[in-house]
């Protein structure tokens, strides 16, 4: 069953803008959110690719003492080149294709499905290399030249679709069914219900797409082969990073319920 948009629950009144609207508004956030996050995200990439068991703290401070603050934001330029190019087609399929769907007879959950899997697909076709990109600028201390980036960067494409597409179904879907359920009688979401909207659905995002995120980071870092990323002494090891992972996706979510409660969705 379809749920029903509760009507004047948006203040910004940005619901019935053009999909240039979502893309702007997109590109703002995901700016803003990658200044906070991409030195965690340097340190889970480090920690994932060490062979040793040394802590988040001792990696954090390698980094330091070789490439001084400058190295937590190792990657940050294709990062945020990645980043703004999929807003193109992210927010205004996130904002746009649901509806579409449900109009089509498809359930609310499905059509969070199916624009799931459609953001994950552009998303490989087209930024693929740029993630190889920033997991080798973090990985091997400097960033590839451009030509070699398109000519290597489709290495792991299908890992990376996996993890893309977990993330992104488990994240639409979630985030739908729980901002439904926290919400009050009058439409709106409080700040309170926000981030916990936001909290809940980062542990299941993490918990359910670390696996594919720790293989991805080891076969563009390293280019590990499957059998290799298989062949853990501990099934905990494909978790590795989470913890690190989960105060990125927190912060990447209370961004993104703001985002989709000013666009009605």
């Amino acid at each position: 069953m379809s749920i029903n948009p509760t009507p004047n629950r948006n203040p910004w009144d940005l619901q019935n803008k053009s999909p240039l609207y979502s893309s702007v508004a997109g590109i703002v956030r995901s700016g803003f959110v990658l200044s906070i996050t991409q030195p965690i995200d340097v340190l889970k990439i480090r920690k994932q690719c060490s062979t040793d068991d040394t802590s988040t703290v001792g990696i954090a401070r390698k980094i330091l003492e070789a490439d001084g603050l400058r190295g937590f934001y190792r990657g940050f330029t294709p990062q945020l080149t990645r980043n703004s190019l999929r807003q193109a087609w992210n927010w205004p399929i996130i904002t746009h294709l649901p509806p579409f769907f449900e109009k089509q007879g498809m359930s609310t959950m499905q059509a969070q499905v199916g624009a799931g899997l459609v953001i994950s697909i552009a998303d490989i076709l087209f930024t693929n290399p740029l993630d190889w990109m920033r997991i080798q600028s973090v990985v091997q201390r400097k960033t590839p030249t451009l030509q070699k980036t398109y000519q290597t960067g489709w290495r792991g494409a299908g890992i990376n679709w996996c993890r893309v597409s977990v993330s992104w179904i488990t994240f639409l879907s979630a985030q739908k069914y729980l901002r439904e359920y926290y919400r009050s009688s009058d439409g709106s979401l409080s700040a309170k219900n926000t981030c916990k909207t936001a909290f809940l659905v980062a542990g299941l995002v993490s918990a359910v797409s670390a696996p594919f995120d720790f293989a991805n980071t080891l076969k563009q870092g390293k280019n590990a082969s499957i059998r290799s990323i298989l062949r853990q002494r501990n099934i905990l090891g494909f978790w590795k990073g989470a913890h690190l992972r989960f105060p990125v996706l927190v912060i990447q979510n209370i961004a993104s319920t703001i985002l989709l409660e000013c666009f009605g969705q």
